[in-house]
């Protein structure tokens, strides 16, 4: 049951494109990824800037290029090659092959960054049982005066916040208690005055809102909780409005959820820290809980965290978890099972790309992609 349940849960993430090819022979996969991240103070922060008009310089600044290789499949790939849209690829030394978990870096540049907007698009490709795997991905630069904003409308219930851009989104009970999480961000070059809110289904009358937002800050509110009443399909639509200078901006986002009427099964409801960790039995307060082993909750959780069981009486005293809320955490789960951050605050534990987490960017000054610092479960190939 909480599989099917989290499943459901798993929504909304972008990220760099990949492409895999699944070999039917034996079920394995064959898959790569690439991250293409870019740099205006050689190389000391690295930023994602996957959307337009991605990180703002001025021009002639130097701009280099951080790529970032991995095998994400369980078979071995090679004759790996890159070809770039701006620079000279011919300076990366790549590995002959890459086992599965591996990554591989290159770094390209600097380039002085030209007026307006820059793209840089990278096509990686390779071998794998005689199939050709690509992977591209694209990191954007503007030089120039700009005035954009960008907000971000999550929906959550306890500490784990999706993001839930597209039906069906979060699911939750008419017993829910669901929060809504608005983080606005000044992504231009000048100072946004006169900042408006508005939403379509709760009141933001308790945001605070800053007179000023310079350029690359954020503020976020928290909204609720509230209890749907409504059952089947939600949308919750957030918009801001600012002035930036004399040019009016906006921005929409949505978040979307699916309520269904509460489950007379879930009983046993239990909130503490967690003792100990075994496999996919985890115990609060001397209880045993089971978790499916396919939660993704399972990759994240760590003893000492405070976590909320909703939960039915299973054989032997152990209790069968329906939904597992980590309260004390931001846990952020993107498309994917494997697709689960979480926002603890560490700089060694930087955000995918397709993850917020806007606690960890405030604290590390927006730093996205940090070399080295390797995704869960990958290692670095040395060349």
């Amino acid at each position: 049951m909480i599989r099917i349940l989290m499943r459901i849960m798993l929504v909304m993430a972008t990220g760099a494109l990949l492409v895999g090819i699944t070999a039917a022979q034996d079920d394995s996969t064959a898959e790569i990824s690439v991250v293409k991240s870019v740099s205006s103070d050689g190389g000391t922060t690295w930023h994602d800037a996957q959307i337009a008009p991605g990180l703002i310089v001025s021009a002639g600044d130097p701009l280099s290029y951080l790529i970032q290789i991995a095998n994400t499949g369980d078979e071995t790939v090679t004759g790996l090659s890159l070809v770039d849209t701006l620079l000279d690829a011919s300076t990366c030394t790549l590995p002959e092959s890459l086992e599965p978990d591996e990554l591989t870096e290159c770094v390209l540049g600097p380039i002085a960054a030209a007026d307006g907007q820059t793209v840089n698009t990278v096509l990686v490709t390779a071998q794998a049982n005689g199939t050709t795997l690509t992977a591209t991905d694209s990191a954007y630069a503007f030089a120039g005066s700009i005035a954009l904003v960008r907000i971000e409308k999550l929906v959550g219930v306890g500490g784990a916040w999706f993001s839930a851009d597209n039906e069906p989104g979060l699911a939750v009970t008419t017993e829910s208690e669901v929060q809504f999480r608005i983080i606005v961000t000044n992504d231009g070059t000048e100072t946004l005055t006169d900042i408006v809110l508005s939403d379509s289904m709760v009141s933001l009358e308790s945001c605070v809102i800053p007179a000023e937002l310079p350029p690359g800050l954020s503020f976020e509110c928290v909204v609720g909780p509230i209890s749907p009443e409504d059952e089947g399909q939600q949308v919750n639509i957030a918009t801001v409005t600012a002035m930036a200078g004399d040019t009016p901006v906006t921005a929409s986002d949505e978040a979307h959820f699916v309520v269904s009427e509460a489950d007379d099964d879930i009983v046993i409801i239990i909130e503490g820290p967690i003792e100990a960790i075994d496999g996919n039995i985890i115990i609060i307060f001397g209880i045993s809980i089971e978790l499916d082993p396919d939660d993704p909750m399972l990759t994240v959780i760590r003893i000492g965290d405070i976590v909320r069981i909703d939960g039915t009486s299973g054989d032997g005293g152990i209790i069968i978890a329906v939904i597992i809320i980590v309260v004390d955490v931001d846990i952020y789960i993107g498309d994917f099972p494997d697709d689960v951050y979480r926002d603890d605050g560490e700089c060694g534990n930087p955000p995918p790309p397709w993850a917020p987490a806007h606690g960890w960017r405030r604290k590390c000054q927006g730093v996205s992609v940090t070399p080295g610092a390797l995704p869960p479960g990958l290692r670095k190939k040395f060349k």
